[in-house]
């Protein structure tokens, strides 16, 4: 499918000569329209099992890799290739990421200014349109994690907060490749676009920057809210081990007394009296109501 590039973007079934244009094809299509189509038709398809962000420079085009890390639990990475060459961007897409990002800027986008780098720009500027959003809703999570670990709610949190973390560690990569290319794209090595135009591509560069500030920040919330994490379980393992002493404290002096009285020797004049066994019972709740009242006082428990 071509789409002629003039004050707007519009949808043709064939390209004229002297116009600027976008092409989209999935696989099986370019296999067939890169021997007819009038571009360059030795461009290799090469986006195959890609997962990362990236463009290489050539001496008659620029050839690309976009790969969107999923923004919705459960969704996979959306991979496309691209091709730059002078009045031509083509896209090779098996995954249906491309077609709606192009209708959305045919339907809301009008130019003053055509032209090739402004629809590269726009294109760009649609694959990161939600990721602002995005990076709030992930705030939202850590914040929530936050609060579950300040209420004491420690159950599964390890494994949300390295899901989150991960999460975080992939957009902090795919905003530093997107970097990359937007750079690329400003350095303009084949002088395929107008020198006044370039300025676009900075823009772009300058707001995917700010993306990964974000992103980074977040990462650094997370690590912040980690540690609160193991001082929380750093807290209710002390006061275990404060319950566990307690216990042990309590329960020596009744050891000691179990132990001393074991011995059964025959000169022992509590063996036989009466009153002994009931002596010491009395002897064991004293000393177990004393340590309890001992150590409430100093606010062991």
């Amino acid at each position: 499918m071509y789409y002629q590039i003039s004050t707007c973007l519009t949808p043709v079934e064939q390209p004229g000569p002297g116009m600027e244009y976008v092409a989209l094809f999935n696989s099986k299509e370019w296999e067939t329209a890169r021997k007819t189509a009038p571009f360059t038709p030795c461009l290799p398809l090469r986006y195959e099992g890609a997962r990362s962000c990236r463009l290489e420079v050539h001496r008659e085009y620029l050839s690309g890799m976009i790969s969107l890390p999923p923004l919705e639990h459960g969704k996979e990475t959306r991979t496309f290739c691209c091709y730059i060459m002078p009045g031509w961007l083509v896209l090779v897409d098996d995954t249906g990421t491309a077609a709606p990002v192009l209708e959305r800027i045919a339907a809301s986008k009008q130019w003053k200014t055509p032209g090739l780098a402004r629809m590269i720009y726009d294109f760009l500027e649609e694959l990161i349109r939600e990721d602002a959003a995005h990076l709030e809703k992930l705030e939202e999570r850590v914040s929530r994690l936050e609060e579950a670990v300040l209420g004491g709610t420690l159950d599964g949190f390890s494994h949300r907060m390295m899901a989150l973390r991960k999460e975080l560690l992939h957009l902090n990569s795919y905003y530093s490749q997107l970097v990359d290319v937007g750079q690329e794209l400003q350095e303009n090595e084949n002088g395929f676009f107008p020198q006044e135009e370039l300025y676009v591509f900075r823009l772009f560069t300058d707001r995917v920057i700010r993306l990964q500030a974000g992103a980074q920040t977040l990462r650094e919330y997370s690590m912040q809210v980690w540690e609160v994490y193991q001082s929380q379980v750093g807290i209710r393992q002390n006061k275990i081990m404060k319950i566990l002493t307690v216990v042990t404290t309590v329960f020596l002096p009744l050891s000691l007394i179990a132990g001393w009285y074991g011995m059964n020797f025959s000169n022992m004049p509590e063996l036989r009296w009466k009153y002994g066994y009931p002596l010491v019972i009395g002897v064991s709740l004293a000393v177990v109501i004393f340590s309890l009242r001992y150590f409430k006082k100093k606010r062991f428990f």
